[in-house]
C-alpha cells in the first residue's frame, strides 16, 4: 500500500475488484492523481461455494482502513455469450443465454460493450452474488469479458493487422482476435493443463487461418516468462510477448515488483467504471 494512504486520511479511492471462485483481488485507484495506490490478492484454493469470502472483510487492510467513493466489480467465469446490439433484445437474453449454458443458481444480467458495438449477456451463481454483496457496499457489477474487451480496444485499436490475444486465468483461457478496431473472435476454452491451452490457441489460429509464425500475439495474466506456458507458447507462436501494463494511468511504486501484465483486467475495471 502506498504510503500516501498511512499519512493522510482525506483520500477517497474508488475501489476496484475482481471476483472468482478462488480469488479476490482488490485496488485502490485515486482519481485526482489518476494513480493506482493499493493491491491485495486473497486466494482460496477449495473456494467454490463463496462462503471463504466472507472472511476476507476481517484480514483486508483495504477494505478496513478506507472509505470508497465508488466499488467497481469484475465477476470472473466463463458464463458469458455476445450479442451485437443490432440484434439483441432485452427480454430475450435469458433465450440467448441458455443457448450456450444452462444450470441452477444463475443470476442472468447483460451489458453494453461500446468499444465493439456489442452486448454481453453473462451469468454469475446467486450464491457468489449474495458473497459480492455481503463483502462490498452497493458494488457496481462488471464480468471480466466485458473488461478485458474493453481494454483491448483500447490497446490494440491502432494495429492495422489481425492482432491474437491470449488471457490465461485458472483452469480457463480466453482467447481474442482483432483487427483495428473490430473484435473477429472471443471465446472462453477449459484448460486443465498447458497442452490444452496451447490446443485451443493453434485451433483457432488454424480455424481462423493466422500463422502462427507470423501472427502478433499478446499475453495476459499470471504467467510468468519462464512459465511452462510462455515457453510451450512461444514453441508455435514465435511473435508473442507480454501484454503492457495500460499507460491511462499511473502506478504507485507498490506495484513495480510486479510483472507489468500481471492484473490487466483489474486495472482495466477502472476504464468501466459507471
Amino acid at each position: 500500500m502506498d504510503e500516501s494512504l498511512e499519512m493522510k486520511n482525506d483520500i477517497r479511492c474508488d475501489l476496484f475488484s475482481s471476483v472468482s471462485p478462488s480469488e479476490v483481488t482488490l485496488t485502490l485507484f485515486d482519481k485526482k492523481q489518476n494513480k493506482f495506490l493499493a493491491l491485495e490478492v486473497f486466494k482460496q484454493a477449495n473456494g467454490s461455494d463463496g462462503k471463504w469470502m466472507k472472511e476476507i472483510s476481517d484480514k483486508s487492510v483495504i477494505l478496513k482502513k478506507n472509505n470508497f467513493k465508488t466499488v467497481n466489480v469484475e465477476i470472473v467465469n466463463e458464463l458469458t455469450t455476445l450479442v451485437p446490439v443490432a440484434l439483441f433484445e432485452e427480454e430475450d437474453a435469458g433465450k440467448y443465454f441458455q443457448y450456450n449454458f444452462s444450470g441452477d443458481d444463475l443470476l442472468i444480467k447483460s451489458e453494453k460493450i461500446p468499444a465493439f458495438d456489442a452486448v454481453n449477456i453473462y451469468a454469475v451463481h446467486e450464491s457468489m452474488n449474495v458473497s459480492i454483496h455481503q463483502l462490498f457496499d452497493q458494488p457496481v457489477i462488471h464480468h471480466h469479458a466485458t473488461v478485458l474487451l474493453q481494454g483491448i480496444h483500447l490497446s490494440f485499436k491502432k494495429f492495422n493487422e489481425k492482432t491474437l490475444v491470449i488471457n490465461v486465468r485458472n483452469h480457463y483461457v480466453d482467447i481474442i482476435i482483432t483487427e483495428g478496431k473490430q473484435l473477429i473472435f472471443f471465446n472462453s476454452f477449459q484448460s486443465n493443463t498447458v497442452d490444452d491451452l496451447v490446443y485451443y490457441v493453434m485451433f483457432v489460429c488454424d480455424r481462423l487461418q493466422l500463422n502462427p509464425e507470423s501472427v502478433s500475439a499478446f499475453l495476459t495474466g499470471q504467467v510468468e516468462s519462464e512459465s511452462a506456458i510462455f515457453h510451450m507458447l512461444y514453441k508455435y507462436i514465435k511473435n508473442i510477448s507480454f501484454v503492457s501494463r495500460t499507460d491511462f494511468f499511473e502506478f504507485s511504486y507498490v506495484f513495480e515488483e510486479i510483472p507489468s501484465h500481471f492484473y490487466f483486467n483489474l486495472f482495466c475495471l477502472a476504464l468501466c467504471e459507471s
